[in-house]
């Protein structure tokens, strides 16, 4: 519809070129009334394809940060459950630990104690073989 406009004004355009005006201002006057008219309507439809164009980077723009806030979710998410499953897993280790080190001076008290028993042990054999020597020598001097 356009086009066929401009055609027209144009055809108008060169039938009054060609119709011999006397007057360059008249003839300035009537290539400046055809061509204002198109012109108008020329900005106005690149303003509005501008427009439409815009509207659609706006929306591509919009889904392109509506991916990315949702990928940055997904990711803090994910690294949420892991910082999570990390920090458990510290907590566990630091009880073993501690139960470690208590078990490690529980045995270490029962090997000193055994060692210390053990030592009364021989103490008390030591004992009871010299009193048995000295029990079998008594007794082998009272039968003389």
């Amino acid at each position: 519809m356009m086009s066929g406009n401009r055609h027209k004004r144009l055809s108008q355009l060169s039938s009054d070129t060609n119709t011999n005006t006397t007057s360059s201002a008249g003839l300035m006057a009537t290539i400046d009334s055809n061509y204002a008219e198109p012109l108008y309507h020329s900005r106005q439809d690149m303003k509005d394809k501008d427009l439409i164009e815009t509207k659609a980077r706006v929306l591509q723009m919009e889904k392109t940060m509506k991916f990315w806030s949702d990928c940055l979710a997904n990711w803090r998410e994910k690294w949420r459950k892991v910082r999570d499953e990390r920090n458990k897993c510290r907590d566990e280790s630091r009880v073993l630990s501690n139960k470690l080190d208590s078990m490690s001076k529980e045995l270490s008290e029962a090997l000193r104690q055994k060692s210390e028993l053990e030592a009364k042990v021989d103490t008390l054999e030591h004992q009871i073989k010299a009193f048995d020597i000295f029990y079998n020598h008594k007794q082998t001097n009272d039968l003389d």
